[in-house]
Formats: C-alpha cells, sequence, structure tokens
C-alpha cells in the first residue's frame, strides 16, 4: 500500500471536522485514488520524560499501488485541504510526508487503543535505499517482537522535498501496555541497540494517539 500522512500542529481545537464513517466517505469521493482513511488525534497520555512531537493529529490515507502515479497529486490535494475536503479537515496540514507502507506484524485494519507515531531520519552520509533496506530487513524481525504490541507498521518515505525518511506506528490495547513496551528490555535494549546503526537519533520525534474514526 502506498500511503500519505497529514500531521497538524497544536492548536486549542481538533484538525478534524468530522469522526464519523462519513468522513472517510467524503474523503473518498473527494480523493479518487484514496482506497482508505483514518483519524487519529494525540492523547492527554504520553510517555513519561519524552517530549512529545509538535503534532495534535494525523490524517491518514491509503492508496492502493495500482495508483501510485496519482500519488503526488493526491499529496498536493490534501496539503490545500480545499473543496469538499473542508466538511473534514478544520485546516490545512503542517506537515505531509508520502511512502510505501510495510506492515510487518499485525492486521492492517481493526485497530483500537493505542498508536504511537514516531518519525525520524537515517544517519548521516547513509544512503536513502540502504537506510530503507537495513530497517525493513535487519530491524523489522526485531521491532516485530516488541512487547505486546498489537500491530507494527513501517513507511518509507522518498518524497524528494520530505522532511522524516521513516514513519513508524506500533499499537497497544492500552496505555498501561504502551508504557510497559516502551520500558521493556526488548525495547530499551534489542531495538535501541540495533537503531544506532541506521537512525540519526537527534531527528527521532514521537507521539501517542487514539483513532478517532
Amino acid at each position: 500500500m502506498l500511503k500519505i500522512y497529514a500531521l497538524f500542529g497544536e492548536e486549542d481545537m481538533s484538525p478534524f471536522k468530522l469522526e464519523s464513517a462519513a468522513a472517510a466517505e467524503i474523503v473518498k469521493r473527494e480523493l479518487g485514488a484514496v482506497h482508505d482513511y483514518r483519524q487519529f488525534l494525540r492523547t492527554d497520555e504520553q510517555f513519561d520524560g519524552l517530549q512529545p512531537a509538535p503534532y495534535f493529529g494525523s490524517a491518514e490515507f491509503w492508496l492502493k499501488p495500482e495508483r501510485a502515479s496519482e500519488l503526488q497529486d493526491t499529496a498536493a490535494a490534501i496539503a490545500e485541504a480545499s473543496g469538499a475536503l473542508t466538511d473534514v479537515l478544520g485546516r490545512k496540514p503542517d506537515l505531509i510526508e508520502h511512502g510505501a507502507e510495510h506492515n510487518i506484524t499485525g492486521t492492517h485494519r481493526g485497530d483500537s487503543g493505542y498508536k504511537c507515531t514516531f518519525l525520524f531520519n537515517r544517519k548521516p552520509a547513509m544512503a536513502l535505499a540502504d537506510f530503507h533496506h537495513h530497517w525493513l530487513h535487519t530491524h523489522g524481525p526485531i521491532a516485530g517482537k516488541t512487547q505486546d504490541a498489537q500491530r507494527y507498521v513501517q513507511s518509507h518515505i522518498d518524497a524528494p522535498d520530505r522532511t522524516f525518511d521513516g514513519v513508524t506506528e506500533l499499537f497497544w490495547p492500552d496505555y498501561p501496555t504502551a508504557v510497559a513496551s516502551m520500558a521493556s528490555e526488548q525495547m530499551r535494549v534489542d531495538q535501541a541497540t540495533d537503531a544506532q546503526n541506521f537512525v540519526d537519533g537527534g531527528s527521532l520525534t514521537l507521539f501517542l494517539g487514539a483513532e478517532t474514526l
């Protein structure tokens, strides 16, 4: 699948006007290439000791691979948030990222509970292709063992104007499970040790959210 993230900076009000199935129907009518749509809002609960990313919510759009030629135009339309999209999105996104989604573990849809979104860049001087290869084939099997995670996703960002090189998503059923997982030895040692081989640690930012649609 191809995926587009629309990230919204912190504001007093939710960026979403609709939080029902009607939102997805409007999006799919307005953006013919879009196959699926979800919305996430940052939760009040975050991880102690970790400064959350400066994003309040994310709108997420999926395209099937056969619509790849429409990816750039669709991302541009989302960035403008005009037309019928104004019935769903209350303002323009602050950041658009897109690339290929790799569902490493868990089911593609039907998520509930909490999702942590990690955004990051590759190590300086590392080729983008090498970064994506290591992340998928070496780090993927390690992170796929994340304690009590329901789902683990990698999105390989490759747009020329990207801000980040990659987005990771981890899903847990509830907040205590997420906290325990982040504090586990598997996360702090196994994953963190390998991450040093391909991730620019200073670029990493993350936030915990919940699906509203």
